[in-house]
Parts: C-alpha cells; structure tokens; sequence
C-alpha cells in the first residue's frame, strides 16, 4: 500500500510538473500574439506616417523648384540692375532694394541642392 500511495504522489507531481510546463508556453504563446499584434500596428502606423512624409516631400520639392526659378530670375535683373546703377555712377548699396537684395541673391543654388536631396529621397521612399 506504501508502494501505492508513493507511484500516486509521484503521478500527481508528474502531472503538475506537466501542468506548469504547458502554461509557461501557453504563456510564451500569449506574448508572442501581443508582438504580432504590436508590430502590426506599428506597420500601419509606419505606413501611415510615409504617405504623409510622401506627400510633404513632394509639396517640399514644388515650392523648391519654384523658389529655384525665382531665384535665378531675381540674380539675373540683380546684378544687370547692379551693373547699370554702377555705371550711372550711382553706389548701389545707396539704393534700398538693392542693399537689401544682397541678402537673397545667390539662393538658387541652395533651393537646387535641396531639391535633389527631396527628390532623392522620394525616389528611395517610393521604390
């Protein structure tokens, strides 16, 4: 009887012991659903956040290549401008709209720079 209340007791631990192995990888299982389920979501919001970006980058480059063009018409009549007040024998820092178009002029290349580094990545974000 000894013998049967000892293979009893060490059925039950068995048993438990199985038990608690089961629910450490049920509980594996349960984080493993909440990853999925995580980057999931993280996906669409990613997803989410690139069309936006798209979008504004494309935005971005329009007013660039705008902002470009005017720039270069504003450097062309600067300095044809600059070069007529000159020989008039006028200074040309004496003229308002002169002096303060210094700090424009020349802005063509920057916009340029910046719009092949848009276009750049747009072409990245949309392969």
């Amino acid at each position: 009887m000894r013998e049967d209340i000892l293979q009893a007791l060490s059925e039950l631990i068995k048993e438990k012991t199985e038990l608690k192995t089961e629910k450490v990888e049920l509980g594996k299982v349960d984080e493993l659903v909440k990853l999925i389920e995580s980057a999931y979501e993280d996906r669409k919001e990613v997803g989410s956040t690139e069309k936006k970006t798209i979008t504004a980058l494309k935005s971005y480059s329009s007013k660039l290549n705008t902002a470009s063009k005017n720039s270069k018409k504003l450097d062309s009549e600067y300095e044809k401008i600059f070069k007529e007040v000159k020989q008039l024998g006028i200074n040309p820092n004496d003229i308002p709209a002169l002096k303060s178009g210094k700090k424009v002029v020349g802005y063509s290349n920057v916009y340029d720079k910046l719009a092949k580094q848009v276009k750049s990545m747009l072409s990245y974000l949309s392969s």
